[in-house]
């Protein structure tokens, strides 16, 4: 009994496969999966009769997400009699199925953990992985340096079909900008836009969001953008003034 219980799976040879039955047409049958690659997400869409994949970026896989993308894909094609899946979340979730039942569609769930029985979508995951390696291997980055070969050996990062699919990280692009900071009545040169000098002496008034200050000019108050504003190390007769 417990030999029995702790042996190995079923050799390749035991294991029952059963094909699906061929479709009269397209689009009768599709398979769908998930891929994840370089942190993206991709919907896989396989028609069982032409083998024609659809791909598509996800921001979010939960079942409004994909529902929204699946409709999308349908108004051009039409919704399929049979859609398999797997039994991934959004897959099982009651308004996945109620969407199913709206359009008339039978949905179908391999059986967990058998991946074989969605195999289409499995060798259509795996069509889309390998095209994806190898158009992104120069542009992806290695775990021994943590940088892509591109941005070794060119030293910038080069645009790739992930790159495209993935938008960038804005708060992280954040952390890296460098913004001068000034206190109030810290002494500045200003840029000037008219006709003379190009830079007119300044004090900060107040500072207005992240990259804006209230600068005091030549007796005016000016709005200022940091990229207009530098540090002034002359002597002037600007006077602060209290702010209302």
């Amino acid at each position: 009994m417990e030999c029995q219980c702790n042996q190995n799976d079923k050799k390749v040879s035991e294991k029952v496969y059963i094909p699906w039955e061929n479709p009269s047409d397209s689009w009768k049958r599709v398979h769908i999966d998930f891929l994840e690659i370089n942190q993206v997400k991709l919907l896989i869409i396989v028609d069982s009769f032409s083998k024609w994949i659809k791909c598509f970026a996800m921001g979010s896989t939960t079942a409004t997400k994909v529902i929204e993308v699946l409709e999308n894909c349908f108004c051009r094609f039409g919704s399929p009699e049979i859609m398999v899946t797997d039994n991934g979340l959004p897959f099982g979730a009651i308004e996945f199925k109620e969407y199913c039942e709206k359009n008339f569609i039978k949905l179908v769930h391999s059986p967990p953990y058998n991946p074989e029985s969605n195999g289409l979508a499995e060798r259509g995951v795996q069509t889309i992985k390998k095209l994806l390696i190898k158009i992104s291997y120069r542009n992806t980055p290695t775990t021994t340096t943590g940088c892509s070969p591109s941005e070794l050996i060119f030293n910038f990062k080069p645009k790739n079909h992930l790159s495209i699919l993935k938008p960038p990280n804005i708060l992280d692009k954040k952390k890296n900008i460098n913004v001068t900071k000034y206190k109030v009545n810290d002494k500045v040169l200003v840029r000037n836009n008219l006709k003379g000098q190009k830079w007119l002496t300044g004090r900060i008034m107040k500072m207005i969001g992240t990259c804006s200050y209230l600068v005091l000019v030549g007796g005016k108050i000016r709005l200022m953008h940091v990229n207009k504003i530098k540090k002034s190390y002359l002597n002037d007769t600007v006077h602060p003034r209290k702010l209302e």
